[in-house]
């Protein structure tokens, strides 16, 4: 199974929907129906019509921190993938593999060790700090000094703004604009929101992501 048909797995499961990893290409079809808040799909489409694959590529797609060094990532472990809201310990050698505990790192060094590269010999962009998943974000709750990045995959049907996004982690969450124009000014699907000093929420309905308000318009960018 390829990293775009995992990622959409866990995207539609994150959502509480049925795979189309299990339906085939008339999943596919049924899926774009579902989702044709850009256009109609006709019953004669296939998996190989336009529309179809638009809407397809359009879900797949992932934030650009998802094609970064994910070891970079100071609040998750690298072996048992433990999240937490304090800065991790790292490889004093490399200072990119962050572990929770001596046990994870011991165990983790056989594989680490092959790429292990001084940090004086890595570029700038290897050592960028990364943004927040939604994971580490519902972990924190509120995290000031540190960002969300997401890409806007699909807008549901609402009288505000309400958009399910995706993390670099390929999870879906929601995103709601509660602002005076019940909208996020720039907001178009597939875009990449980026949200500085984010925090994380639950809705009545029992699903979860952001709720932005006007006042963290000013921290907020779209690109």
């Amino acid at each position: 199974m390829n990293a775009e048909r995992i990622a959409f797995e866990k995207a539609m499961k994150d959502r509480g929907e049925v795979s189309p990893a299990t339906a085939a290409r008339a999943g596919i079809v049924r899926l774009a129906k579902e989702l044709r808040s850009n256009g109609p799909i006709t019953d004669d489409d296939t998996w190989d019509g336009p529309e179809a694959q638009r809407v397809y590529e359009q879900f797949i797609a992932e934030p650009p921190s998802a094609q970064r060094d994910v070891s970079v990532d100071p609040h998750t472990c690298t072996f048992c993938r433990k999240v937490t809201t304090h800065r991790l310990q790292c490889c004093s050698r490399c200072k990119k593999q962050a572990y929770c505990t001596k046990e994870c790192q011991v165990s983790h060094w056989k594989a680490h060790k092959k790429e292990c590269i001084p940090i004086e010999e890595l570029s700038k962009e290897d050592t960028k700090r990364l943004p927040l998943t939604w994971e580490q974000l519902e972990e924190f709750g509120v995290a000031p000094g540190k960002s969300l990045e997401v890409r806007f995959i699909h807008q549901e049907p609402h009288l505000r703004l309400i958009a399910l996004c995706k993390d670099r982690a390929g999870i879906c969450k929601r995103v709601a604009a509660y602002t005076e124009s019940r909208t996020i000014p720039g907001f178009t699907t597939g875009k990449v929101l980026v949200w500085k000093n984010p925090r994380f929420h639950g809705f009545l309905d029992g699903s979860s992501g952001a709720r932005i308000e006007e006042e963290d318009l000013v921290n907020i960018r779209i690109k």
